[in-house]
């Protein structure tokens, strides 16, 4: 007696149920292996087909790769990628999903889709090969047609990344090598142009724009969060940004959009949008810690004339450089903040101990001390108390004596 499989084509049947029952039906003929009464090939096909429109994916699939059939494989991702669920393979077996693997890599095409690489950097992980699936990831990305999934795969590349030992932090593509520096200045490029993409339109700018005309246009949207930040990952000087905000802080207006796109803003207890820039600025040149960068603030803010020298930025130069505050204060006309720093300045250098100035190597300080810069204000103050001005005088008075004892203490080290 010879078995033989039904013969049933898959639009014979009502439903998805059915379809399925036929499938199984065709398993025990495959069993038998009786070549001689079944068309074997011809009978694996038609079981995939029913298998497929039965919506039995991972039996397809299991039924595709034991097989072996190239053309099988092609129909079923083709089926899984039209529907958006490529997430099927990441449920099979472990076997099954290594040749799953391995067939979507020697399958590959230059056109293909990036979420058909996504799945493909999926099985990597689960089958813990970070490094081909960092690859796969940057692949990807340059493959993504929107901005939000370049910047989602390049995250995920890095991610990928962090899970080997540092040594092994390395991609190459093509002629190029990506190591964490360079993704994480494109994640700094992808991020900026999302954000001005929310506030100017999806023709907000293109990946090919240099990092000077990115960090120019983010500052016109009042963007200074991300500008700070593509300044530090593609090394550009933070220059323009600071002085964007000091304008915004000397100057009046009613413009508070920006406030809201900034997360370093806390977005509550500012009176005026001016405070809420300085606020910035002050956060900024903390976190950049640089006497000349701060210097520079310090000079367009009261060339400006609204208003004296905030606490905070006179502190920042103070503490390493006492010496430039006191000129940048003569240079603008400041005589009574100038005749408090020298007077600080001098104490300090004869040993006295002041908290917001820090001098090292004092017993070498004869040579340092701004005295040409005291000799500026001692001048000043004497025009002063020559108009009548007796605070001046007085001044001019306490800034004297002080200078002789100083004079007196150098000659004594």
């Amino acid at each position: 007696m010879v078995l033989r499989a039904p013969r049933v084509s898959p639009s014979s049947c009502d439903d998805s149920l059915t379809r399925y029952g036929l499938a199984e039906m065709g398993q025990p003929a495959l069993s038998l292996r009786l070549l001689d009464a079944v068309d074997l090939p011809s009978m694996q096909r038609a079981r995939f087909l029913l298998l497929l429109e039965a919506d039995q994916l991972p039996e397809a699939l299991r039924l595709a790769l034991e097989t072996q059939d190239k053309d099988l494989l092609h129909v079923l991702l083709a089926a899984l990628r039209r529907h958006r669920r490529l997430a099927v393979l990441l449920h099979c077996e472990s076997a099954l999903a290594d040749r799953a693997c391995r067939h979507l890599e020697q399958s590959l095409l230059p056109g293909d889709e990036p979420s058909l690489l996504d799945a493909l950097a999926a099985l990597h992980l689960r089958a813990a090969r970070f490094h081909a699936a960092a690859s796969v990831y940057l692949d990807a990305a340059h493959r993504s047609t929107s901005t939000q999934q370049r910047l989602q795969r390049l995250l995920a590349t890095l991610n990928c990344l962090h899970l080997l030992p540092p040594h092994r932090r390395v991609l190459r593509r093509q002629a190029d090598i990506w190591d964490e520096p360079a993704l994480l200045a494109h994640v700094a490029r992808a991020r900026a142009l999302l954000a001005l993409q929310r506030v100017q339109g999806e023709a907000a700018l293109s990946e090919g724009d240099s990092p000077a005309v990115l960090v120019h246009s983010l500052i016109r949207a009042g963007l200074f969060d991300e500008a700070m930040a593509v300044c530090r990952a593609l090394a550009q000087s933070p220059q323009p940004v600071l002085e964007a905000l000091t304008f915004r802080a000397t100057h009046s207006s009613a413009d508070v959009h920006w406030i809201q796109c900034n997360d370093s803003l806390d977005q509550a207890g500012y009176r005026s949008p001016d405070e809420a820039a300085a606020r910035l600025l002050q956060l900024y040149l903390a976190q950049l810690d640089s006497p000349d960068m701060t210097r520079a603030v310090a000079d367009q803010w009261l060339r400006a004339g609204k208003s004296p020298l905030p606490a905070w930025m006179a502190l920042l130069i103070k503490r390493k450089q006492p010496d430039q505050l006191l000129r940048i204060l003569l240079q603008h006309g400041r005589i009574d903040d100038a005749i408090r720093v020298a007077s600080e300045i001098l104490d300090t250098l004869m040993g006295a101990p002041c908290p917001d100035i820090h001098i090292e190597r004092r017993a070498k300080m004869h040579q340092w001390w701004p005295h040409q810069s005291i000799q500026q204000l001692q001048m000043a103050v004497d025009a002063l108390s020559e108009q009548g001005n007796h605070s001046a005088a007085r001044a001019r008075d306490e800034m004297a004596t002080k200078v002789d004892k100083f004079v007196e203490w150098m000659h004594r080290e």
